[in-house]
């Protein structure tokens, strides 16, 4: 643990795991700030990092407080990990993956397994993988699988895989599984399986991605790909997802109030949603007004 503890150190290194790493009764400090983020590598050579507890009051809680651009975090597996805050930006494995000075470069998140994890804010921005992707980023998630696991917010903005995309970032999911899994706002609203809100002029892709028996719920806009796609207001450039090949069975998809789809919550006039051979089945889709099995509008 006091290794791993150490990449605090120097957040550009390479590094690979030589064993499992049990952190119960570790007092953990997340792995960089939300200015110097992790850009280094991290392969966890299949070996499993567990048993991490964690409470803080700060903002970006998670293993790694940030990951920024060029960072790659990959053939990891964590197990029965918990992180909560009383702050915003809240993950598992990385509280927020924000801009750096090596910008366009991209932060990739790859064969990464995650199992009876759980994100818990009292404020907003959570998932169980990640918080929010911020700032022009581009982060790439591929073949990661999430089980057994909780991202919660009283707040909006939840996701299992990513709570949500914002200021001109984006998020590319290929191969990505979501299994049993539970993304909830308990007073607010904008909740997807795999992502909460993609938001001001950001985009969010999912490829062959599959969530199964997962449950998304919140007031409004809730998804099983994402919960509400939404524009920039001050330059009225929207924000554009697509999903291809993508799998929702199963599931959940309650709004308390409105809008809720079997892929999307709801995507606002000058943004853009493009489904291509995307299943929806066995699932629940439950608003008081606007639900659909895809999409129920573009509003």
């Amino acid at each position: 643990a006091a290794e791993l503890q150490a990449i605090n150190n120097n957040l550009a290194a390479y590094y690979v795991l030589t064993g499992n790493i049990n952190l119960a009764d570790v007092t953990w400090t997340p792995i960089g700030t939300t200015s110097v983020g992790f850009h280094g590598q991290l392969d966890g050579a299949g070996y499993t990092i567990s048993n991490l507890e964690m409470s803080r009051t700060d903002q970006s809680a998670g293993l790694f407080r940030s990951l920024t651009s060029g960072a790659t975090i990959k053939n990891l597996k964590l197990a029965d990990c918990s992180v909560s805050s009383t702050s915003s930006w809240c993950g598992v494995l990385c509280g927020s993956i924000i801009m750096s000075s090596s910008a366009h470069e991209v932060a990739t998140i790859e064969n990464v397994d995650m199992v009876r994890c759980s994100a818990t804010s009292s404020s907003y921005i959570v998932g169980v993988l990640c918080g929010p992707v911020y700032s022009a980023n581009l982060a790439e998630m591929t073949r990661c699988t999430v089980e057994n696991s909780h991202a919660k917010a009283s707040s909006s903005n939840v996701g299992v895989l990513c709570g949500a995309v914002n200021s001109a970032s984006t998020v590319i999911m290929d191969s990505c599984q979501v299994e049993n899994c539970i993304a909830e706002s308990t007073s607010s609203s904008t909740v997807g399986v795999l992502c909460g809100k993609v938001n001001s002029a950001s985009s969010c892709s999912a490829k062959n991605c599959v969530a199964v028996n997962s449950i998304a719920k919140g007031t409004n806009y809730v998804g099983g790909f994402v919960g509400l796609v939404d524009k920039n207001y001050n330059t009225g450039v929207g924000s554009t997802v697509s999903a291809t090949d993508c799998t929702f069975e199963d599931c959940t998809i309650v709004a308390t109030s409105n809008y809720a789809g079997g892929v999307a919550g709801r995507i606002i006039t000058d943004c853009t949603g493009t489904f291509n051979g995307c299943t929806v089945s066995h699932t629940t889709i439950l608003a008081s007004s606007y639900a659909a099995g895809i999409c129920p509008t573009w509003s």
